[in-house]
C-alpha cells in the first residue's frame, strides 16, 4: 500500500507538470517550423516569468520541506518571502518602463501585480505534509495557456502576461487553501530573532538554485539580440524539451526527500544514490532514457537542428544530473553552504568566460554551460575541503 501511495503521488506531480511541458514542446516545434521570430519574442518572455518565479519563491521549494517540522521556521519563512515578493512587483513594474524591447516591456508590466500573491506558493510543504496530491495537476496550467497562445499566434504581450500570470497564482492560491494555513501566519513579525536566520538559510537555497534559470535566459538573450530571433526560437525549443527531462527528476525528488533524507543519513553519499531508490527509481531510468531517444530523434524532425546540437544537449543534460545528484545529497542533510559555493563559482566562471569566449554556433553555447558546471563542481569540492582543513586544524 505505502508502494502504491508513493506511486500515485508521484504519478500525479509529474503528470501534472508533464502535461504543460508537453503542450509547450509542442506548441514551441510548431511555431519553430512557421513564425519562429514571433516564438523568438514569446519564448523569452516566458523565460524570463520562470526565472521572476524562482526568484520570488526564495528557495521555498526546499526550505519548507526541510524545515517542515518547524512551525516558527516555516511560519518566519512565508514573512520574509511575503516582504521579498512585494519588493519584487514593485521592481518589476519600475524595471518595464526602462526595458526597449516593446514585447518584454509590456510582458513584465501586466505580470507584476500577480507577483507579490506568488507568496501563497506552499507545494513543497504540501509534499511532506499531505496525502493528497490532486491539486498537481493544475501545476503547469500557466504552460497549458502558452501553448495555446502560441498554436493561435497571439501576438499580444499583455493577454500572455495577464493569462500565465492568472493561472500560476491560482495555482498558489490553492496549495495554500490545500495546506490548512492561516493568512495570520504571514505576518508573524515576533519571530525577529528567527528571521535573520531564516533569510540567510534561504537565500542560500535561491542561490544554489538561480544559475540553473539565470544562465539559460541570459544566453537566450544573447542569441536573441546577437544572433537573431530564430537562434533564439530554436535555442528556447531544444531548452524546453530538456527542461522536461529535468523537471521529471526534480520532481521525483520532491517527493522522494523524505525517504531519501533517512537514507543518506544512514548510508551517506554512494554510487547507487544517483538513481535514487523505489519507485522514484523506475521514474528515473525511464526520463533518462526516453531523453536520450528523443534528441537523437529531434535532428530528424527539425531541420534547423543538427545532430551535433542533440549530442551537445545529451551531454550537457547528463552532466547537470549527475551534479544535481550530489547538490541533492547535500540538501537533504541540511547543507545548504557547499551547493551555494557551487553557485557561486558556476556563475563566477559564466561570467568571466563569457568575456573571452566567442560563440559561433549552439553546440559551443551548450558545450560552455556544462564547462562551466564542471570546472565549479571540482573548484567547490576543492574550496569545501580546503576551508574544512582550516576548520579542523
Amino acid at each position: 500500500m505505502a508502494v502504491r501511495a508513493e506511486f500515485k503521488k508521484i504519478f500525479s506531480i509529474i503528470s501534472g507538470a508533464f502535461i504543460g511541458q508537453l503542450l509547450l514542446f509542442l506548441a514551441y516545434g510548431y511555431g519553430l517550423n512557421l513564425y519562429p521570430v514571433i516564438l523568438g519574442q514569446i519564448s523569452n518572455a516566458v523565460g524570463l516569468f520562470i526565472l521572476i518565479s524562482l526568484i520570488c519563491d526564495f528557495g521555498g521549494g526546499f526550505y519548507l520541506k526541510q524545515n517542515y517540522e518547524n512551525e516558527t521556521k516555516t511560519h518566519a519563512f512565508l514573512t520574509i518571502r511575503l516582504i521579498i515578493n512585494f519588493i519584487c512587483s514593485v521592481a518589476i513594474l519600475i524595471i518595464s518602463f526602462f526595458v526597449q524591447d516593446e514585447f518584454i516591456s509590456e510582458f513584465l508590466f501586466y505580470i507584476s501585480p500577480f507577483i507579490f500573491f506568488n507568496s501563497l506558493n506552499v507545494n513543497s510543504l504540501l509534499d511532506v505534509t499531505s496525502e493528497k496530491s490532486w491539486f498537481n495537476i493544475i501545476s503547469s496550467m500557466h504552460l497549458c495557456y502558452t501553448a495555446i497562445f502560441i498554436f493561435f499566434r497571439n501576438e499580444s504581450a499583455m493577454y500572455l502576461a495577464i493569462g500565465i500570470s492568472f493561472f500560476y497564482t491560482s495555482y498558489s492560491i490553492v496549495t495554500f487553501i490545500v495546506s490548512g494555513l492561516k493568512i495570520s501566519c504571514f505576518f508573524k513579525f515576533e519571530l525577529l530573532n528567527q528571521h535573520k536566520y531564516v533569510f540567510i538559510e534561504s537565500l542560500k537555497i535561491c542561490v544554489v538554485l538561480l544559475p540553473g534559470q539565470l544562465i539559460p535566459r541570459l544566453l537566450s538573450l544573447i542569441i536573441y539580440t546577437g544572433f537573431s530571433e530564430i537562434y533564439a526560437a530554436v535555442y528556447n525549443f531544444l531548452k524546453t524539451s530538456q527542461n522536461i527531462f529535468n523537471q521529471v527528476v526534480t520532481l521525483v525528488r520532491r517527493v522522494a526527500f523524505a525517504p531519501m533524507k533517512l537514507l543518506y543519513l544512514e548510508r551517506g553519499f554512494y554510487l547507487k544514490s544517483v538513481f535514487s531508490v523505489g519507485v522514484s527509481q523506475f521514474f528515473l531510468f525511464i526520463s533518462l532514457f526516453f531523453m536520450v531517444v528523443f534528441f537523437f530523434l529531434v535532428p530528424l524532425l527539425y531541420q534547423p537542428v543538427s545532430i551535433y546540437d542533440s549530442m551537445a544537449f545529451i551531454f550537457q543534460s547528463l552532466t547537470w544530473y549527475l551534479i544535481s545528484t550530489y547538490i541533492f545529497y547535500l540538501q537533504c542533510l541540511g547543507n545548504n553552504n557547499i551547493p551555494a559555493t557551487y553557485s557561486f563559482f558556476i556563475m563566477l566562471f559564466f561570467v568571466t568566460f563569457l568575456v573571452f569566449f566567442e560563440f559561433s554556433n549552439l553546440v559551443s553555447i551548450v558545450i560552455f554551460e556544462a564547462f562551466c558546471s564542471i570546472l565549479a563542481l571540482f573548484s567547490t569540492l576543492i574550496w569545501s575541503k580546503f576551508f574544512n582543513g582550516n576548520n579542523n586544524s
